[in-house]
């Protein structure tokens, strides 16, 4: 653990779930902030480690020796891409170009503005009666998550899943839920994101298993880096330092 932070391993290695292509990219499309390796490395080492492994990274976010992206060339690779119509199919295909294109302000140009929709009680409704499958809460996380943020927001959810009953969590389901949310990486912020779940895994004494131990959080100082290289004397480059640490 770095200052809080889960290290390279996904929560320190205790979770078997492998960083696919497939997940990777899921993730870096829920958060169009990571526009470079570095950013990747300091916010998702596991995924960044993973992408490396698999060979992805100059896919992801363009070689690394390419001179930065102009207007021109975000505008030259979106017309060589016709198949390419919104933010997130831009930022699946380059990273690097939606980086530029960010940073031109070329976004609302390109694609126009965000479609941001606001879900009415009837919406909610007529969404759930075309899909029957969906029972519970978590159903319709899972096929529409921003449909149960208007159904929060609207005080709907008890009329249509009714009271939720209290139940007992199992360590499985919690390192599942933490593994379908990457954007957890410390004790507060499963805390935020879902306070029974928190609760359970406190209960389980699994907190520390997940996070690390918060209370022997290592400072980094210069002395004990150059120790740590100086212990695993296989780091010969930054890119496999950052891996590690």
């Amino acid at each position: 653990m770095i200052n809080g932070k889960a290290s390279l391993g996904y929560f320190g290695g205790n979770i078997n779930k492998k960083w696919t292509d497939e997940k990777i990219r899921k993730y870096l499309s829920k958060h169009p902030e990571i526009t470079c390796r570095k950013e990747f490395c300091d916010t998702k080492g596991a995924a960044y480690a993973a992408a490396y492994k698999l060979g992805i990274l100059d896919e992801l976010f363009g070689e690394k020796l390419n001179k930065p992206y102009t207007r021109e060339d975000v505008i030259e690779y979106v017309r060589q891409h016709p198949e390419i119509k919104r933010r997130k199919e831009l930022r699946l295909s380059s990273a690097g170009i939606f980086g530029a294109a960010r940073k031109f302000n070329m976004l609302e140009e390109l694609f126009g503005k965000p479609d941001i929709k606001k879900y009415s009680e009837e919406d909610i409704i007529k969404y759930l009666e075309e899909h029957p499958n969906i029972k519970t809460r978590v159903d319709l996380e899972k096929s529409n998550r921003g449909l149960l943020r208007a159904a929060y927001k609207l005080g709907i959810v008890d009329d249509l899943f009714g009271e939720p009953l209290r139940r007992t969590y199992t360590e499985e389901e919690i390192r599942e839920y933490i593994f379908e949310h990457p954007e957890i990486i410390k004790r507060s912020d499963l805390k935020e994101s879902n306070l029974k779940l928190y609760r359970a895994a406190n209960k389980l004494g699994i907190l520390e298993d997940l996070f690390g131990n918060k209370r022997t959080t290592l400072k980094w100082t210069d002395e004990i880096i150059r120790q740590y290289i100086k212990d695993h004397p296989e780091i010969k480059t930054r890119s496999e330092f950052c891996r590690k640490k």
